[in-house]
Parts: C-alpha cells; sequence; structure tokens
C-alpha cells in the first residue's frame, strides 16, 4: 500500500463552495470586530478619548480659574494695596517684620511601606 501524502493533504485542505463562503463570512465578522472595537476609530478607542476630553476640560476649568485670581492678585498689587502685598511677601518669600518672631512646625510624615 502507497501512501500519497501530497494528494492527502490537497484534498483535506481543498476548501468546498459550501465551506467557502463560510469561512469568508468568518472573516467578514472577524474583521469587522477588529476595525469597530479595537481598530483606530473603535470603541475602546472612543471610550479613551472621551476620558482624556474630560480630564482636559477639567484642567481647563482649573487653569482658568487660577488665571482669575492670579489676575486679580495683579490688580491689587498694581493699585498698591499694602495688605496683598505684605500677605504675598510672608507666604511666598517668608519675610517677617521687625521683632517678630517665626515658629517653624515640622510634621513627618510616617512610612507608607509600613
Amino acid at each position: 500500500m502507497k501512501l500519497n501524502i501530497g494528494k492527502t493533504f490537497i484534498k483535506f485542505f481543498t476548501p468546498k463552495k459550501k465551506n467557502i463562503k463560510k469561512y469568508l463570512f468568518v472573516i467578514g465578522i472577524l474583521i469587522f470586530i477588529y476595525v469597530y472595537i479595537v481598530g483606530d476609530y473603535g470603541i475602546f478607542q472612543i471610550i479613551s478619548k472621551k476620558s482624556e476630553e474630560k480630564r482636559l476640560k477639567e484642567e481647563i476649568e482649573t487653569l482658568t480659574s487660577e488665571q482669575e485670581n492670579l489676575k486679580k492678585e495683579k490688580e491689587l498689587i498694581d493699585k498698591g494695596d499694602l495688605k496683598v502685598i505684605e500677605k504675598i511677601a510672608r507666604e511666598k518669600y517668608g519675610m517677617v517684620k521687625k521683632g517678630e518672631k517665626v515658629y517653624r512646625i515640622n510634621i513627618k510624615e510616617k512610612d507608607k511601606d509600613k
């Protein structure tokens, strides 16, 4: 008995006409799933872009309010409001009046590893 592996291999892997439609359908479904779920314009990308958009909008709001506060502070400094100038000198530059005592409090944080 002679084994003809080549013919058996070709016969086994040659698709039949009915199976070709099934294979094409499955391949089409897989491509559809990849493109519309995983691809560049897929669901995952849309969700990640929406969350990034939300984060950026919140950051814009924060920066806008900070900018408004700085503009108000600048206007007060330009007007020569001594209370504001003194507050900035104390908070940002650590200045003190003559005769004042400065008390520094060191707060040690517990190690997060323990």
